[in-house]
């Protein structure tokens, strides 16, 4: 495999170690293959090696299980709030609406750097928006508005199941990415 290294010019004090490492070692005459690995593509000024990659493409397959299983347990937590005790909707409410919203945010910038595609990245950050707007259905209901108005809280349940449908859909392309 040909090994391009980026050299950067002299006295550039944000250079990464390795880039100094590099440096040295060429003006010594040493070769390269008397060192550790080389980092093998470089991106708007910093080294990316193809492990770290790997490592957060893992890092993002995972968060999408646990999005999947977050919007499931949603699911199970609202039917708690409804038939066992009202109480429990603190769990549907404020906790775990948190982890469906915001993870999927985290989990778009993972899978920038582990260059997953456009649509697939468009879709996660997508849940955050789903997530949003679940709760921006409710104000009518807690403002106590009646008649057409608050009917428009109805749509609350099927906004969910968009959320559970991008969860699958994601999961779809996590699972088989050469479909997606």
């Amino acid at each position: 495999m040909p090994l391009t290294v980026c050299l950067l010019a002299d006295g550039d004090q944000h250079a990464p170690r390795d880039v100094w490492i590099i440096r040295q070692n060429e003006t010594k005459g040493r070769s390269q293959a008397d060192d550790a690995p080389l980092p093998e593509i470089w991106r708007d000024g910093y080294m990316v090696t193809r492990e770290m990659k790997a490592q957060a493409l893992r890092v993002y397959d995972i968060g999408i299980y646990v999005v999947v299983a977050a919007t499931v347990l949603q699911f199970f937590l609202a039917g708690l709030g409804i038939f066992v005790d009202a109480s429990l909707f603190f769990w549907h409410t404020q906790v775990n609406p948190f982890l469906v919203g915001v993870l999927p945010l985290v989990l778009a910038l993972v899978g920038w750097y582990a260059g997953v595609n456009q649509r697939t990245l468009g879709l996660t950050a997508s849940m955050f928006g789903l997530v949003v707007l679940q709760s921006l259905l409710l104000f009518p209901f807690h403002m106590a508005l009646q008649g057409p108005l608050r009917a428009i809280s109805a749509l609350h349940a099927l906004n969910a199941i968009v959320i559970f449908w991008v969860a699958l859909l994601l999961l779809d392309r996590v699972r088989f990415p050469t479909r997606a």
